[in-house]
């Protein structure tokens, strides 16, 4: 048998809450689970979250829900780059173009019994550095309405969807958000420009 690491990772504790693992995965994280007190309290988290979506007819999980799920998996805080070098030094490292890292997505995590195939509403959450970043994909008549918010970071700025044939741009609000409406199915690279720095989501399908 396999020993798990330090703890369960998400999508482990997540086939676990929902049966999932053979026989020997499932004994080998129920032995971890024994033993892990942080990973226990993960499963009990996930375990409740499963019974709020299953009794649920929203598409979308519930505000509260999601804010629960994602304490769970969101990574630990990491020294900023402009925190340790200053601004002017982390631009001079070639810092000032940042590629933001899927840490969830609703349409791919089973644990809320959402049907992932195309044509469906989605949430997405992507960090960088000191930077989250929040999308809501909703499809409407044959088109999508993209709505996000920045956050951790200065709500001066511009977001940019862009992919081959389609451009829509629009300015952040003093909270961060900004909002696309009548986006056409196709293969997206988002940009968000703020003084000195771009960050990008690099792959954001759209399907038809």
């Amino acid at each position: 048998m396999q020993p798990f690491p330090k703890h369960l990772s998400f999508e482990t504790l997540s086939d676990f809450a929902e049966g999932r693992l053979d026989v020997t995965q499932s004994a080998g994280a129920q032995s971890h689970l024994g033993e892990c007190v942080e990973c226990r309290t993960s499963l009990n988290e996930l375990q409740s979250i499963i019974l709020a979506m299953r009794t649920h007819e929203l598409l979308m999980p519930p505000e509260a829900v999601t804010q629960r799920a994602l304490q769970i998996f969101r990574p630990a805080e990491k020294p900023v780059l402009s925190a340790m070098l200053g601004p002017a030094a982390a631009l001079q490292a070639g810092w000032q173009s940042l590629v933001a890292v899927l840490r969830f997505d609703s349409g791919l995590t089973p644990v809320y019994g959402m049907r992932s195939g195309s044509g469906q509403a989605r949430q997405l959450f992507y960090t960088v550095d000191e930077f989250d970043i929040d999308l809501r994909l909703a499809p409407r008549a044959g088109e999508w309405t993209v709505e996000g918010q920045l956050l951790g970071g200065n709500s001066s700025g511009t977001a940019e969807l862009v992919s081959a044939g389609s451009s829509y741009n629009g300015d952040l609000n003093e909270l961060g958000e900004f909002i696309f409406a009548g986006v056409r199915p196709d293969s997206y690279r988002l940009r968000i420009s703020l003084p000195g720095l771009e960050i990008s989501v690099p792959e954001l399908v759209l399907t038809k």
